[in-house]
């Protein structure tokens, strides 16, 4: 253990209000005798905690919903009690989760930190050893059962990326005026890639995702992709290029964002174990877990004003992103787990998700070419070979293996970008297992010199004197500035903007500089940022090959905690009824759950074994069910405060006390109603007591929506304080 840590514990202590203090101090060291001092007492305690039976016993009264606990306040940046209980959300109750992490810090399991605005938890320095060892991240994030591993083939994989490339720069009309596919497009869409297809919501998740990562970008009402772009997207690795998919299918964020997504979702895939079938709720936490320190990691760099004023710019009739088809909003997406699903990171098995083990694409590119123009490519090549194969084809469908077709307007496309035929012919040859047809080349040959024979070019004209002409064509940042030399002095230009082709010409030394403005860029594209996916996840094993959670009914222990979560107390004034209903807890695995059932029969033993009254009986009772005594020592009637937290029926007075000290020290009620008033048991925290003819009744902020609510203290079936923990009175700190 660290000693800077140990010192934050003891000033954790110190700090503590003097009621939760001095009742801690009375449950471990027994009745405080005056006169007292704080650090002698804290030092007293330390002393407890050294001695290593105080932390083997501590720990093996640990059960699986504390491991839980104590695994995400490890796992979780600044783990605030909210940030705790939502990582479990739909899975416990708030009331549960809230009550037994205040019964965590009252068995002195875990502490909160100093100088947070928030209650920030970090475990007790003296049991963190112990508990890192059995409350790891495979605790929160481990399969119900485990099998061989998982290989399903994604729905989109290299040659369908392919395909989609040359689809939509071969057919560059596919949307609306208003932003949305044509009919035909989106049936041309189903028909061409059936896999794709299949999935749901696949192809929108899929082109929302090009124009995230600016492979398609909208231009003149247009989907026209970025061939440039498309190659730097072609020399990821497959695991890196799925994760950019995955990231850009959450929606538009900026090239820091769609990093920093990419490698979240490397990692989400590789904490889970080959083979491993998970259940929902599980996938949901461990996203939720690499979303919560996603959202505390400090951008890269600020955003630019021009940006954030992007940013609020409401979308325009005409912005596909309004309907949401294709492309979104900014701030709009797919969540993680879903285009994770939708991209074949992960896949979907009997038991749950699972990881999907898919193999590297590195078979050459291999394709026969026929008399009739079509092209049969078979699977398994990179993208970055099959990207320059679909830029010269049209893609007719992919499955197992792609059939693309080779038309006038693929070699015109190609000619376009600056091929002429031999190298459209050399480009079929470099992969075929054939000789090209002679009637296909024959035919390119043609379709090149009608290409040729009339020329249109739009762009930017750089003309110079023949005075000066020489010096231009000898000066290298000039050549690199020159698209296509069209006569004698005469250069069209290829430039980002105006100012780029100005700050080209002025380096050259032109002075002074023209005026120019610049067609669209073929410059190459800026790499993606690479990401890598941690491996630590993937050495991970799961803690039994069978169901994590069972299915058998609570321990005796773990029930006997949800119905003692009322209070130490003396009861409600001798009256015994049976508990209000409790969320189930998992049972503990066997050898935890005899250690706790054997260490409490041992203490409800020397509990018998004292002449004490009803009143000191149930207080050390629900000491013992809560977990805080360690030892029969402590059983000491002489460090019980009584007082009532319980009132039911015709006790109108009864209910009265306890809301007005539930407000005083702002604890949370439990307030049973009757069937006028739905038949519900209610949860919150009460604000204020209003009195009126023949009755009473208290406004209540309820958990954990903070809805407030008006009830009746006079007609309620049952008035609870919640006092399972000395910590539930905390009117000083904020949830």
């Amino acid at each position: 253990m660290r000693p800077e840590s140990v010192v934050a514990w003891r000033e954790a202590l110190v700090r503590l209000a003097d009621q939760h203090f001095f009742d801690l101090m009375r449950l471990y060291l027994g009745a405080v005798k005056t006169p007292f001092n704080k650090q002698k007492l804290v030092e007293e305690l330390s002393a407890m905690m050294r001695r290593e039976e105080t932390r083997e016993r501590m720990v093996s009264l640990l059960d699986p919903l504390d491991l839980l606990i104590l695994a995400a306040i490890r796992e979780l940046p600044s783990p605030t009690h909210g940030r705790v209980i939502a990582l479990f959300g739909g899975e416990y109750s708030f009331a549960e989760l809230y009550e037994r992490i205040l019964n965590l810090e009252e068995r002195l399991v875990i502490f909160r930190r100093d100088g947070e605005a928030e209650r920030v938890y970090a475990v007790n320095p003296y049991l963190e050893d112990r508990v890192a060892a059995i409350a790891g991240r495979d605790v929160l994030v481990s399969p119900e059962l485990v099998g061989p591993p998982l290989s399903v083939p994604p729905p989109v994989d290299s040659l369908s990326l392919a395909g989609l490339f040359s689809f939509f720069l071969h057919n560059p009309d596919p949307v609306k005026g208003d932003g949305t596919f044509r009919k035909k497009t989106r049936d041309a869409l189903v028909t061409r890639f059936p896999d794709c297809a299949a999935a749901e919501g696949c192809l929108d998740v899929l082109v929302s995702a090009f124009l995230n990562l600016g492979l398609l970008a909208r231009r003149d009402g247009a989907l026209v992709p970025d061939p440039a772009r498309w190659e730097a997207f072609a020399a990821l690795g497959d695991a890196e290029r799925r994760a950019y998919l995955v990231a850009a299918a959450q929606g538009r964020t900026t090239r820091e964002g769609l990093r920093d997504r990419a490698r979240d979702a490397l990692e989400f895939a590789a904490s889970l174990v080959p083979g491993g079938a998970y259940a929902p709720a599980t996938v949901r936490r461990l996203v939720a877990l690499i979303s919560s320190r996603s959202a505390l990691r400090p951008a890269s760099r600020p955003n630019s004003r021009f940006a954030a004023i992007l940013r609020h710019v409401p979308a325009s009739p005409a912005d596909p992103g309004e309907s949401g088809d294709p492309g979104q909003r900014e701030g709009e997406g797919t969540d993680l787990l879903a285009a994770a699903l939708a991209f074949g990171m992960v896949a979907e098995t009997e038991g749950g998700v699972g990881a999907n083990e898919i193999p590297e694409a590195g078979e050459p590119v291999s394709f026969v070419v026929s008399p009739a123009f079509d092209v049969t490519v078979m699977p398994g090549a990179p993208l970055a070979e099959l990207i320059p194969l679909a830029r010269i084809l049209e893609v007719e469908g992919v499955q197992t293996a792609g059939r693309f077709l080779l038309t006038k307007r693929s070699a015109s496309s190609a000619f376009d970008q600056g091929l002429d035929a031999a190298e459209v012919i050399e480009r079929l040859s470099r992969g075929s297992s054939h000789d090209i047809p002679g009637n296909v080349r024959f035919t390119v040959e043609d379709w090149y010199r009608a290409w040729s024979s009339v020329s249109l070019y739009h762009g930017y004209v750089l003309r110079v004197d023949e005075s000066r002409r020489a010096a231009f064509e000898n000066n290298p940042a000039i050549a690199d500035l020159v698209r296509l030399r069209l006569a004698p002095g005469v250069w069209l230009l290829d430039a980002d903007s105006a100012e780029a082709a100005q700050a080209a010409l002025a380096e050259a030394g032109v002075d002074p500089v023209p005026s120019l403005s610049a067609p669209v860029s073929s410059h190459a594209s800026p790499p993606f940022p690479p990401v890598s996916a941690p491996e630590a996840g993937k050495e991970a094993s799961p803690r039994t090959a069978g169901p994590r959670r069972a299915t058998a009914a609570p321990t005796p222990a773990a029930t006997a905690y949800g119905t003692a979560a009322r209070a130490e107390s003396a009861g409600a004034a001798g009256e015994t009824s049976p508990a209000a209903p409790v969320a189930a807890i998992p049972a503990a695995s066997p050898p935890r759950a005899d250690s706790i059932a054997r260490h409490r029969e041992n203490l409800l033993a020397a509990l018998d074994a004292l002449e004490l009254s009803e009143d000191a009986r149930e207080a050390l009772l629900s000491r013992i069910e809560r977990r805080v005594v360690l030892y029969p020592e402590q059983l000491d009637p002489a460090s019980v405060r009584m007082e009532k937290v319980e009132a039911r029926g015709m006790d109108f007075l009864g209910k009265v006390r306890i809301v007005e000290y539930a407000i005083a020290s702002g604890s949370l009620l439990e307030i049973g109603l009757d069937e006028s008033e739905g038949q519900r048991l209610i949860l919150g925290r009460p604000l204020a007591i209003e009195k009126r003819q023949g009755d009473v009744s208290v406004r209540i902020a309820l958990e954990p929506d903070r809805a407030v609510e008006t009830v009746s203290v006079g007609r309620a079936l049952l008035v609870r304080r919640i006092r399972g923990s000395i910590f539930s009175e905390l009117t000083q700190d904020r949830l």
